[in-house]
């Protein structure tokens, strides 16, 4: 069933194997299953994963056509996969309609998204204090909270909290 196929995509995503995950995605639809909101995220983080955020959006795009709803890990894989491929704008348009989709943002989504931003901004206008203060994204929308401010967040902090690299899963086409 459905839940099997998304037990062997995510095993997949996280083993290296990128490109049997997404062969697996693509075998849940012949094989007359319905893709469900996990199948699409974790098929995108699997992009994420191969540094193809266009393909990522291309997922994105194919999940919506079906009419499934974006959750908060939808956006964060494709957040993150965005910021991978030095997509600032395209990472804070998502932001932004996260929040129009009235999905509440998580931890990962502002550093994800702050990280982007800062690995994408050139150095002029740094002072001798360091880097500026993030852009605000989003505002606060009549009778929902704001989004929270955001804080500068290091690189090596976000990946900190990345299960290592295991190793296991070899020869499928993992990226290395």
């Amino acid at each position: 069933d459905v839940i099997c196929f998304n037990a062997a995509i995510s095993a997949c995503e996280k083993g290296g194997m990128w490109e049997r995950a997404l062969a697996l995605f693509d075998e849940i639809k012949t094989s007359g299953l319905t893709p469900t909101v996990i199948s699409y995220s974790t098929a995108i983080s699997a992009c994420e994963k191969n540094d193809d955020w266009e393909r990522a959006l291309l997922v994105f795009k194919q999940m919506h056509q079906q009419g499934l709803e974006p959750d908060v890990i939808t956006f964060n894989a494709l957040i993150s996969a965005c910021e991978k491929g030095s997509q600032p704008q395209r990472a804070q348009d998502l932001f932004v309609a996260m929040q129009r989709q009235d999905v509440l943002p998580i931890a990962f989504t502002y550093n994800a998204l702050t990280v982007s931003v800062k690995k994408n901004v050139p150095l002029t206008g740094w002072g001798a204090s360091g880097p500026p203060d993030p852009p605000a994204f989003g505002g606060s929308r009549p009778g929902k909270l704001g989004p929270a401010p955001l804080t500068p967040v290091s690189y090596t902090h976000l990946r900190a909290h990345e299960p290592p690299e295991q190793g296991v899963c070899r020869g499928g086409g993992g990226k290395k």
